[in-house]
């Protein structure tokens, strides 16, 4: 009885122990099968990344290349429309127009060595080649007076509209001084938008006025209209 009972432990013993080695084994012959497969997931997963990269970096070049072509096109049809533009520009339309037509008016009808005062002396002078001091924008009709004197002006240029750069206007600058002044000044051309008055010699003019209406920013640039060198 000894004998059988020992017999059977050890087949017992076998029984469980050869299907524990046998379920281990399969464990780690499976995990490394996962192993593998985790590895080879991991391997196609980077593929895939690597084209979608590629992908991506083609797609961004693309749309970069394809907005650099819209914003080149653009400016050349904006290049063209500004071509147009200038080939059918008409200065008759223009702002500046009439400071241009009196230079030239002057440089054509007036003596070379006569002085003029025009708001836009640079375009005056270089239309008409002769000297021009600044018109200052000042309503104070002594102060002009004082000015027009003092440089030996000849000519009046008054543009009807100007680019408002300048306040007030040559218009509501030259007016108080045809007023207070009615025999000093005569109109000599109506042109576009612009006229052109001569200027009749007077013996003196009164002290220009302490309080003369100004705009703040300009003020200084009058003050000092009659101490410095005019053209």
């Amino acid at each position: 009885m000894v004998r059988t009972h020992a017999g059977q432990s050890f087949l017992a013993f076998g029984f469980w122990v050869v299907p524990l080695i046998a379920g281990a084994g399969m464990i780690v012959f499976r995990s490394g099968i996962a192993s593998l497969r985790a590895m080879e997931l991991k391997n196609r997963l980077a593929l895939i990344g690597r084209r979608h990269r590629q992908r991506l970096l083609l797609a961004a070049g693309m749309s970069a290349f394809l907005a650099c072509s819209v914003f080149a096109a653009k400016g050349v049809v904006a290049q063209i429309g500004v071509a147009r533009w200038n080939t059918t520009f008409d200065f008759t339309n223009w702002i500046l127009n009439p400071d241009i037509e009196a230079g030239r008016w002057i440089r054509q009808n007036e003596p070379p060595d006569i002085v003029a005062m025009a708001r836009k002396k640079d375009l005056v002078y270089h239309y008409s080649g002769d000297r021009v001091i600044w018109f200052p924008p000042t309503n104070d009709p002594q102060l002009l007076m004082q000015g027009i004197q003092k440089y030996h002006v000849s000519i009046v240029v008054v543009v009807d509209q100007d680019d408002g750069y300048w306040r007030p206007s040559q218009t509501a600058c030259f007016e108080p001084l045809r007023q207070a002044y009615p025999e000093a000044f005569r109109p000599v051309y109506r042109g576009r938008g612009y006229w052109i008055y001569g200027v009749q010699t007077l013996r003196d003019a009164p002290p220009a006025k302490s309080g003369s209406v100004l705009e703040p920013s300009t003020r200084t640039l009058v003050s000092s209209w009659l101490h410095r060198a005019p053209y």
